[in-house]
């Protein structure tokens, strides 16, 4: 077991770092953080802090789970590939993508509400193949193939881009430049007790 004081002088030691981190910071001016470069990091985050909303139509290989071993057969992934043939072919002559969505989706979360499947980045899609496929498309558009996936097929449109302001994020940029300029303050603290260290031959 640590000794107490050995425990008491650690924290001490730890608390005085934090102190003198901060002194630095204020000293050197790290925590005056300008306009510029609030939106210079704004800017250069702008593209994957993009949301993107899409409404989705998914077409199931098996969507009675008759398959016992839960994988479909030939036969039930043509008949999926047709279904998303002629709900492709609905989209195309005009057909709204949610009251298409409405009748022909089996997906049950999200068939309801006109296929609406939220809004989200696309660095969060896991998928790059996937990803690409929405970075692609407008607001309005469909994609004019399906994404195949183990169970069935995608068919999704993209409804809307939005990009959050500059005022949206600015207190989480904030304090990202913040936590930037502690840490910077606390390798300087480091930096100074290596070169004290040096001097007076502590090993």
């Amino acid at each position: 077991k640590v000794p107490e004081k050995v425990v008491e002088k650690a924290v001490r030691a730890q608390a005085i770092r934090a102190v003198a981190a901060e002194k630095i910071a204020e000293e050197a001016g790290l925590l005056d953080i300008s306009e510029e470069e609030i939106r210079a990091v704004y800017e250069e985050q702008a593209p994957t802090l993009e949301q993107v909303c899409v409404s989705q139509i998914v077409i199931l290989y098996d969507p009675e789970g008759t398959s016992a071993t839960g994988v479909p057969t030939d036969e039930q992934i043509a008949a999926g590939e047709q279904r998303a043939d002629d709900v492709i072919a609905q989209l195309e002559a005009g057909d709204d993508f949610a009251d298409v969505a409405i009748a022909e989706s089996d997906d049950p979360d999200t068939a309801p509400s006109g296929g609406d499947a939220g809004c989200f980045a696309t660095s969060e899609l896991q998928d790059p193949e996937l990803a690409a496929q929405v970075e692609a498309l407008e607001p309005g558009e469909f994609a004019p193939e399906p994404f195949a996936f183990d169970a069935g097929l995608l068919l999704f449109q993209v409804d809307s881009r939005e990009a959050p302001s500059l005022d949206d994020v600015r207190a989480d940029i904030e304090a990202q430049l913040q936590q930037q300029a502690s840490t910077e303050a606390d390798g300087l603290v480091g930096q100074r007790i290596g070169e004290l260290a040096d001097e007076i031959g502590v090993e």
